[in-house]
């Protein structure tokens, strides 16, 4: 089974390269779509595709004045995201988890050349469409006024702008469908931290596989049959989990261009699993997903992830030892500054939801 997604808060399929490694990437847009998940069993594995995030535009009134307008805002962009890959390095290196004897590897730096023209083709990130959209973009998030967002975070207006190829208009329409979702369900998304998260990582319900599908997007693999249990972590945790990893993830810029996979394994899915499934919940997960059903068809799953970058369980090549899990918490609290921060944007408090266009 595979669910195809535009989630509203971290679209992760594609998003745009940096500069001309990092410009572009700082200010282009992604578009993420959720991965596709595959089932094993008889209800095992999906896969889901993630969209990207936006990014801010960059307009000049003057025709001779937007080769340095542009060439500056870049520069500014590719100084804030080098910037923020070295504050997550630790003695110049990036935070890494090992699993047997491969290792997941935080991808903080440059994209290179391979992910730029995908940047480049896919998401039309380059120089001048970027500083475009990024001035535009900035225009449209100031005249909201019950929207607290950084403007000047080039690496957060990128979130919105890769999935939407940095067309400001659609990036800003993501980012309003995105905060209002959090507004009007604070019991799945308000406060997303690691930290507050511990338990459904203890039970290695979710977890990211070390190696990248072969179209450069990450893969996160979450347990919702056997392994889970009800009465010991309820659906509402494993979906804070999901939003958790995602949101970690678009911390590298590959990741924001390319997207994500998500693969939900139902093996042993029983009604008491099903029963947690309520009305509402069901409604806001379809929100933001499809599904696509594989059933045990190994093949029909590999073509939408290699075996190379799969485990054993699912047809794949990967020996990874299980219990992965609470180291996987682990790395993710040691971004727990950065998803403070996110928490205090969206709309304000005084805001009302019904009256939020």
């Amino acid at each position: 089974m595979s669910f195809g997604c535009g989630w509203p808060l971290a679209e992760v399929n594609r998003l745009d390269t940096l500069d001309n490694r990092i410009a572009q990437h700082a200010l282009s847009k992604k578009k993420t779509s959720f991965p596709h998940y595959a089932r094993a069993g008889t209800a095992r594995a999906t896969v889901l595709s993630l969209p990207g995030s936006p990014a801010f535009l960059l307009t000049s009134s003057y025709v001779c004045m937007r080769t340095t307008v542009k060439h500056h805002v870049a520069g500014t962009v590719k100084r804030t995201v080098l910037a923020m890959a070295e504050r997550y390095k630790i003695d110049g290196k990036s935070p890494s988890l090992k699993m047997g004897n491969y290792t997941l590897q935080v991808e903080v730096d440059e994209v290179g050349a391979e992910y730029e023209k995908i940047a480049r083709e896919e998401l039309r990130e380059t120089p001048d469409v970027v500083a475009d959209s990024v001035t535009k973009l900035r225009e449209l998030l100031e005249a909201e006024t019950d929207l607290n967002v950084p403007l000047d975070d080039g690496n957060y207006l990128y979130r919105f702008l890769r999935p939407c190829k940095f067309y400001p208009d659609s990036a800003l329409d993501r980012m309003k469908k995105f905060y209002r979702f959090r507004l009007k369900h604070p019991e799945l998304a308000a406060n997303i931290s690691p930290v507050n998260e511990r338990n459904v990582f203890e039970q290695d319900l979710v977890t990211i596989l070390p190696k990248r599908t072969q179209c450069g997007r990450r893969i996160m693999v979450i347990d919702a049959g056997k392994k889970w249990k009800p009465r010991e972590c309820a659906l509402t945790e494993i979906f804070k989990a999901v939003m958790i990893v995602l949101e970690a993830s678009l911390i590298e810029p590959r990741t924001q261009i390319c997207g994500a996979e998500v693969i939900l394994d139902m093996c042993g899915l029983s009604m008491q699993h099903v029963l947690q499934f309520t009305p509402g919940l069901a409604m806001s997960i379809a929100h933001w997903t499809q599904v696509h059903f594989h059933g045990t068809d190994w093949k029909s799953f590999h073509t939408y992830i290699v075996a190379d970058s799969l485990p054993l369980q699912y047809g794949g090549l990967m020996d990874i030892p299980e219990n992965t899990g609470p180291k996987l918490h682990e790395l993710l609290c040691r971004f727990k500054n950065e998803f403070e921060e996110r928490n205090t944007h969206g709309y304000t408090k005084k805001s009302k939801v019904n009256n939020v266009s």
